[in-house]
């Protein structure tokens, strides 16, 4: 196995002016703009390559912690968010089914182990 190189600061500094010179507010694409940056970083080059041979890999449960106010949702929604997913009608899944990529959902909810249908 090779060396992992470290991310290329050039080329971080110039996906982040390609990202900030686009017709979009600024945080539009949310996370997706900071994920590019970070891809093109990695691969030394600006665009960065396509990536192919993807894998999706879900993980939810129902474990307790957001009955402390630390999650996004709150518990309750948890079963029907994780069947959501193994219907592949999450918007996760709708990207997934566009990029080809393969999905692996892995999820307990309430002490049981939820299968995709």
């Amino acid at each position: 196995m090779g060396q992992v190189s470290a991310p290329s600061e050039t080329s971080r500094k110039e996906a982040s002016g390609r990202l900030a010179a686009l017709a979009t507010p600024p945080g539009a694409l949310g996370h997706l703009g900071d994920l590019g940056v970070w891809l093109a970083a990695c691969q030394g080059q600006v665009p960065p390559a396509p990536i192919d041979n993807v894998r999706l890999v879900i993980f939810a449960g129902d474990h307790g912690v957001a009955a402390h106010g630390v999650s996004a949702f709150p518990p309750a929604i948890t079963g029907a968010m994780v069947r959501t997913f193994l219907l592949g009608k999450a918007g996760v899944s709708a990207l997934a089914q566009a990029h080809d990529a393969y999905r692996c959902e892995s999820s307990t909810w309430g002490g049981r182990r939820l299968q995709r249908r």
